[in-house]
């Protein structure tokens, strides 16, 4: 009995984008202002009504805030439960129903199987020029970790995340801008690297490669 629980628990998730995305509450319920919002498509963080704060990824347990990197530590409970400490206040924050389902990472218990990190996509020449790179080419599933939490480009000009938020999407000179109805943008750079994989590098140089899906 007790060494299936230490298996268990050593199960749990990895901090990465994918991990964080979605609402955060420090309320089990979702009740209230006190809520965390990150975006995949941003590489931000919202908290509570105040406006969206560059974010990256700056250790195992911990997220550098701001141009300033001011550190906020993120510590893993479970798929749904993390322990965050900004200087020495800490506590604790749920994962809201509407995000991110927890089915993206289920319970050690009963694991649900994951499909292959980038299934085969779909058949399109082996090089593109950065020409090619145009709206129409982003039309559909983008993954940069596995097509189980991909985000869709719709040729509407709105791209959908993978826990359901929308944004508005534009391209031009190799310039991805998100944008949201209250006037938030955000704007990085994007690189094809082939027919169906690009790099998409922010205003900090940090790179994240995103691969086509089915």
């Amino acid at each position: 009995m007790t060494l299936g629980a230490t298996a268990a628990q050593a199960q749990v998730p990895t901090l990465t984008d994918e991990y964080l995305a979605g609402k955060w509450h420090e309320n089990r319920a979702c009740a209230g202002s006190a809520d965390y919002e990150f975006s995949i498509v941003f590489q931000t963080l919202q908290i509570g009504r105040g406006d969206p704060t560059d974010y990256a990824i700056s250790g195992p347990q911990e997220i550098a805030l701001g141009a300033a990197g001011t550190p906020i530590g993120l510590q893993i409970v479970d798929q749904d439960t993390m322990l965050m400490s900004i200087g020495t206040s800490q506590t604790a924050i749920y994962r809201c129903p509407s995000s991110t389902a927890s089915a993206q990472f289920p319970a050690p218990a009963a694991p649900a199987a994951a499909p292959p990190a980038f299934p085969p996509p779909p058949t399109a020449p082996a090089t593109v020029s950065p020409s090619a790179l145009t709206p129409a080419f982003l039309f559909g599933r983008w993954t940069a970790t596995n097509c189980a939490v991909a985000g869709t480009f719709r040729p509407d000009g709105t791209f959908v995340e993978a826990n359901g938020v929308t944004v508005n999407w534009a391209l031009g000179a190799g310039f991805l801008t998100f944008s949201l109805p209250s006037g938030f943008s955000d704007t990085v750079t994007l690189r094809a690297i082939d027919a169906n994989t690009v790099q998409r590098i922010d205003t900090a140089g940090n790179v994240l490669t995103m691969r086509r899906c089915p």
